[in-house]
């Protein structure tokens, strides 16, 4: 999809062997590479210390867009003031898309692309919760009525928010099934023979752009500190990016000083710390106000240490499964509670027979309340606790409301895939790496569902950006980012830490790495004839699209990337035209040149384990997400 140079040097026509990477110390790696190249291409290591500190700036990058998921999703799923419970879904969408991380970078695409809970489903997600069978209940309109009301024990159980994100798991897992299907049958790699610039163009776009209604709202807390944010982010990436600092490093039993171009490796790092620095100093010397309603009090750095405090040290998320002995006691357990309850309607009956003791009625019904509520407690704990929040639940009209979140995804994925391989100096993505990688996401979105995340996985433009503003496309440093991931999400107080950053720190980092994202989409249209009022017209209508076709189907035709991708697609495909005048014929011969490695090793997507293995049977040669003997490059294919 960005089949671009990246650096402004000419490559040289002979072949280039791409030789076994071999991990390489820091100042060797910056000698080999030239000015405007990256420094460390996909099959590159960096040294392992580098490796941690670039994928704990990914981490910092991705944390902003997972974190607001589960902020998202808290008042629809009743746990507003439940700091427990969003802290129980932080850390389980956290852990979740550390292991889906891990699983694209090894066996999907093995891009450097990161994985993370995706704003696609949340739509749905609002959609089916927005049902007056999922409303939360109003506990003001239930203060007043009878203690011994089934909705009053219910509004003080757990079971009030896990009933409903049980709905969204099933319907997750359930529709992730059609992802899973449509990258092992082939079905995608087929569409992709219909794909040119102007289908991908306004989907990268439109991927930017609408990302921007987060980064507005966030940005709004503060406008002077989000400025800051967008400020330092610029002075680190771009005006001291050539800046080097002296380190000092030991090798061949002596010390040796290298420049080291520290800024433009962590310039969205140092450019939040820097913000948020100052957002602590105008706290500590309370400049900010204090009262929820004033502008610029989200900009404090203490409004939410509570969550701190009351995060678990320690918290393993764990999926849904069958039915344990533990909980079948549980349930026998609830039957002795029940016998307790029928006991006190005795004592209530001698009350009412002795006209001296006239406190014991009240008591008695003050103990069937609590036996009620006890029994009714154990007994929901005991029938659905079989994972974190028990059993997924399964409905149709939530299944067909969030496959629009799927099939929006995936496209969005495909796109992603195309802007990974040119940031990180990779070859176009064959067809079997890109079958291979929607299977993935599939696979991911059902772990999502079994580990109960409330959301699915995708691909995470902000973090691709990343790879173009550090010039390191490394595939070890995101597989080090998910083993981050994964074990920062172990500790609950640890996450809960980056909850004080305040929103227009996040608005601000937001502003740049989006923009550059948008940027990057509309990069695509060089390699078509703009001159050509066909391709004007594709171009506009697919990107601003009509008002009145968003209102006929509201999830799915609410996703810009969707309706950006569609209408590109179809009308690029239907209205007559060459090859030259769509780019298509650029677009493959600038994808061949723009690369780092020669086109015709594909290595870089190859399975990690042996690849003679897979030659020896037939079978494999026929599997679309699998590389063949010959493969067939997907130019030519196209």
């Amino acid at each position: 999809m960005f089949p671009h140079e990246i650096s402004d040097g000419s490559r040289d026509s002979e072949e280039i062997v791409i030789a076994e990477p071999q991990a390489e110390s820091l100042e060797e790696g910056l000698a080999q590479r030239p000015e405007g190249k990256l420094i460390y291409s996909i099959n590159d290591r960096p040294p392992w210390y580098l490796c941690i500190l670039l994928g704990f700036q990914h981490y910092i990058l991705a944390f902003g867009g997972i974190l607001a998921i589960p902020l998202i999703l808290a008042e629809p799923l009743c746990i507003k003031e439940n700091n427990s419970a969003k802290s129980q879904l932080i850390s389980t969408i956290f852990f979740v898309s550390g292991l889906c991380t891990l699983l694209q970078t090894t066996i999907g695409t093995r891009l450097p692309i990161l994985q993370g809970g995706t704003f696609t489903f949340i739509t749905p997600t609002l959609a089916i919760l927005a049902l007056p069978k999922w409303r939360c209940p109003d506990q003001t309109a239930h203060a007043h009525t009878n203690g011994s009301d089934s909705t009053t024990l219910l509004l003080e159980s757990d079971e009030v928010w896990k009933v409903r994100i049980r709905e969204i798991q099933g319907a997750i897992l359930v529709s992730s099934l059609l992802q899973l299907f449509l990258g092992l049958s082939g079905l995608v790699g087929l569409v992709l023979k219909f794909i040119g610039p102007l289908a991908i163009a306004p989907t990268i776009n439109l991927i930017g752009l609408s990302l921007f209604i987060q980064a507005g709202q966030k940005s709004g807390a503060h406008w002077g500190i989000a400025a800051l944010t967008v400020c330092l982010i610029l002075l680190f990436s771009q005006y001291l990016s050539k800046v080097e600092l002296p380190l000092i490093t030991y090798k061949d039993k002596k010390w040796k000083i290298f420049q080291y171009p520290l800024f433009k490796l962590f310039s969205a790092l140092f450019g939040m710390c820097g913000a948020w620095l100052v957002c602590f100093l105008l706290t500590y010397f309370n400049a900010l106000p204090s009262s929820p309603s004033e502008y610029g009090y989200h900009a404090r750095t203490d409004i939410n240490l509570d969550a701190v405090k009351s995060a678990a040290w320690f918290y393993l998320p764990y999926p849904a499964a069958r039915e344990s002995n533990t909980v079948k006691q549980q349930a026998r357990e609830s039957n002795t509670v029940k016998q307790q309850a029928r006991e006190s309607n005795t004592v209530k009956q001698q009350a009412r027979e002795s006209n001296t003791v006239k406190q014991q009625p009240r008591e008695s019904n003050t103990f069937k309340q609590q036996a009620r509520e006890c029994s009714n407690s154990h007994y929901i704990e005991g029938l659905h606790q079989s994972g974190q929040w028990g059993l997924p639940t399964v409905s149709v009209s939530s299944v067909l409301g969030m496959m629009a979140g799927v099939l929006a995804s995936t496209m969005e994925s495909i796109g992603d895939y195309y802007a990974c391989a040119r940031l990180s100096g990779a070859p176009p993505p064959p067809t079997h790496a890109i079958n291979r990688g929607i299977a993935v996401e599939g696979v991911g979105c059902i772990l999502a569902a079994l580990w109960g995340s409330g959301n699915g996985t995708t691909s995470y433009s902000q973090n691709i950006a990343a790879l173009g503003i550090t010039r390191v496309g490394s595939r070890l440093v995101l597989q080090t980012a998910g083993l981050l991931m994964i074990i920062l999400g172990l500790f609950g107080k640890f996450s809960a830490i980056f909850i004080t950053i305040p929103d227009p720190v996040i608005g601000g980092m937001f502003l740049i790495m989006f923009g550059m994202v948008a940027a990057v989409g509309i990069s695509n249209l060089q390699y078509v004839d703009l001159n050509s009022s066909r391709n004007l017209l594709i171009l506009g209508f697919s990107t601003f699209s009509v008002q009145e076709l968003d209102q006929l189907i509201m999830v799915l035709f609410t996703t810009h990337m969707f309706i950006g991708g569609f209408f590109g697609f179809v009308l690029d495909n239907t209205i007559p035209g060459s090859q030259e005048e769509r780019g298509i014929k650029t677009w493959r011969k600038a994808a061949h040149e723009g690369s780092q490695m020669h086109v015709s090793d594909h290595s870089c997507y190859n399975l990690p384990f042996s690849t003679n293995f897979l030659k020896r049977f037939r079978l494999f040669q026929r599997l679309p997400f699998l590389p063949s003997v010959n493969p067939v490059e997907l130019g030519t294919r196209m």
